[in-house]
């Protein structure tokens, strides 16, 4: 990673932006902060933990916030400062941005399409996130059906007594791609699992860190098998794709979609 410590200063008739880079052990942090006419935003994301992303929309008063720790989903909310009930308080989770769009794509529009947009160089997540659901729609049929069963028995294989059998499973896992991850994150809640078939499911999800662009079928391989995201693209889909996307998810040893 290339950094450079220190700080910038911006500031104009239309807007003011701050940033500030400092490092601990060679771990860079970063603290941004813009405010316009329109919105105030402040990024923070400190030496491998935790990026929150605050926002104010300054004629409403409404907030947002988005948060990612190290470990475990992304928590993004937004609320109204009064004793009225608003509409505006809402909160939801999930493992990806594209969870949190296709929950809140309002909410996540009017507060983070911008700065995301400025920190990916004119990238859009909500463009994104629509054509990544729009391929899930149309290509249900071409997607990994590697099943929770074929995963949870490769998960057992790593207890076996013989190493070359243990060895064999984490090629298996390994080899299934991007698609697995849901899956192994899912047996980690497993409580029969011993401290070697832990360490073994958290290095391949470590050596599950895409490189790779972000593009609607790559990041549709990575949700294959995430009923989550099904669960939620399930909402938008009319009976028949509805039927198509519930045999998937059947198929990869899930839960049926609620209706």
């Amino acid at each position: 990673m290339r950094y450079r410590k220190g700080s910038e200063e911006h500031h104009c008739a239309r807007l003011e932006e701050n940033i500030s880079v400092s490092a601990s052990s060679g771990i860079p942090a970063v603290y941004y902060s813009y405010r316009d006419n329109y919105q105030s935003v402040r990024l923070t994301a400190e030496y491998k933990g935790v990026i929150r992303i605050e926002s104010m929309i300054t004629a409403t008063g409404e907030q947002g916030e988005l948060i990612q720790p190290v470990d475990g989903p992304i928590l993004f909310r937004t609320r109204r400062i009064t004793d009225v009930a608003s509409n505006l308080n809402e909160a939801c989770t999930g493992p990806t941005l594209l969870h949190i769009v296709g929950q809140d794509e309002d909410g996540f529009s009017v507060h983070l399409e911008s700065i995301l947009a400025r920190i990916l160089r004119g990238r859009s997540v909500t463009e994104l996130t629509r054509r990544t659901e729009n391929y899930l729609r149309q290509n249900t049929h071409l997607l990994s059906t590697v099943s929770r069963d074929q995963v949870n028995d490769l998960v057992d294989q790593m207890k076996s007594t013989k190493s070359a059998h243990r060895r064999a499973a984490v090629r298996e896992l390994a080899s299934y791609g991007s698609c697995v991850v849901p899956l192994l994150r899912s047996s980690l809640t497993r409580n029969d699992l011993d401290a070697e078939q832990r360490a073994r499911i958290q290095s391949l999800l470590a050596s599950r860190t895409r490189v790779d662009e972000d593009t609607p079928s790559s990041l549709a391989q990575l949700l294959a098998v995430d009923r989550e995201h099904w669960q939620i693209l399930a909402k938008r889909m009319d009976q028949s794709q509805w039927l198509v996307a519930n045999d998937h998810v059947m198929r990869c040893g899930l839960e049926s979609l609620s209706p």
